[in-house]
């Protein structure tokens, strides 16, 4: 790409990063439960657990969390987590194009890509 060509890309990149929404990591989890009773069903049968129940699961920087969704909140976390993955995936587009437009920039000479290290004199 040439650079006008790179900076219309940028521009785009930048205005759905603007348009995205919240983003949040994590993903969800459904689950169903034993309850501990003996008595109950679910003691002996996978098939009579309780639940569904959902959770939310993330992890920031060294702290792992799980968060119990309610139904009503659920897409709205879904939502998040997925414009959490449309928000990477522009970074990696905007990280390439970073990397276009500086190779550009730089002497050809200087190009670590173009010069062959293992070649011995």
């Amino acid at each position: 790409m040439n650079k006008e060509e790179l900076n219309l890309e940028l521009q785009s990149i930048k205005k759905a990063i603007q348009d995205n929404g919240l983003p949040i990591p994590g993903t969800i989890h459904k689950l169903y439960a034993r309850c501990g009773s003996k008595t109950c069903p679910c003691a002996n049968d996978d098939s009579k657990r309780h639940g569904p129940y959902y959770r939310w699961h993330y992890r920031m920087g060294s702290r792992q969390r799980t968060i119990g969704i309610d139904m009503e909140n659920i897409e709205t976390v879904q939502n998040a987590i997925n414009n959490r993955e449309k928000l990477e995936a522009l970074i990696e587009k905007l990280l390439s194009i970073g990397i276009q437009y500086i190779e550009s920039e730089l002497d050809p000479s200087l190009n670590m890509s173009t010069t062959n290290k293992s070649k011995k004199t």
